[in-house]
């Protein structure tokens, strides 16, 4: 919808122009559907690059908002809420085992297997 875009646009421009003489950064996020969860991670995400990067250190923490179609107020609630669940991050490498290794590893289980159902 061409006119809500435009709305939405110059709500985002209006609340720019108005932080650009105060002590903080803002994020702005223009979604043409429904409010979704993830929106709040990635907002964040910026919010952060913000403060890190960009923030002096006589400035208020940067502010974010997140425009949408329309919203659920309990998932934003949830969204929002502070996690009570500890989350980490890893990484994980997919590392195949030598095929040679694999085989000799296999071979001694068959005859372990074997070993262990005659003595049964």
């Amino acid at each position: 919808n061409e006119e809500l875009i435009l709305m939405c646009r110059d709500i985002g421009e209006y609340i720019s122009m108005q932080s650009e003489n105060t002590e903080y950064g803002d994020a702005f996020e223009l979604k043409i559907g429904e409010f979704k969860p993830e929106y709040v991670g990635k907002i964040n995400l910026y919010l952060e690059a913000l403060d890190r990067e960009m923030k002096k250190d006589n400035e208020n923490p940067s502010v974010g908002v997140i425009l949408c179609v329309s919203k659920d107020d309990e998932v934003v609630e949830f969204a929002l809420s502070p996690s009570l669940s500890p989350t980490m991050v890893s990484e994980y490498n997919l590392k195949l085992i030598d095929k040679k290794l694999l085989q000799k590893k296999l071979k001694e289980y068959i005859e372990l297997a074997g070993t262990v159902s005659d003595e049964e």
